[in-house]
């Protein structure tokens, strides 16, 4: 498959992971579906993470891929931990202990995940 395939895809079969994770905290729904829908998005993380690096890489001159390497991951850290922040503030704000910050922090997350899609769909094609 061509990298913009790939990342399409890969795209949106994190947010199918995800959204099965919001509807089973949602809904209460078995452990088991829980488990598969973190399967599926770790599924779509693993198709999509390599071929952002291996697409960076190859759009890049020789001399820019240790910067666009650099940037990449700078930017991979920062968004993660940013994220991951805005999570945990959601969670807490809408009640940690009563199960509506997952709900919540996980309704965050599917939006996010929701809004890799169109990003994706900018890659043009190899």
């Amino acid at each position: 498959m061509s990298h913009a395939t790939t990342l399409r895809l890969g795209a949106a079969i994190v947010f199918v992971g995800i959204a099965v994770q919001f509807v089973t905290a949602l809904l209460h729904l078995s452990p088991f579906v829980a488990a598969a829908g973190w399967l599926v998005a770790g599924g779509g993380m693993g198709l999509v993470f390599p071929r952002i690096s291996t697409l960076v890489l190859s759009r890049s001159t020789p001399a820019d891929q240790g910067f666009n390497s650099a940037a990449m991951t700078i930017a991979d850290s920062t968004t993660s931990a940013t994220a991951i922040a805005i999570a945990g503030l959601i969670f807490v704000a809408f009640g940690a202990a009563t199960g509506g910050g997952f709900v919540a922090a996980l309704a965050f997350t599917a939006v996010l995940a929701l809004a890799a899609v169109p990003v994706a769909l900018r890659v043009r094609e190899d």
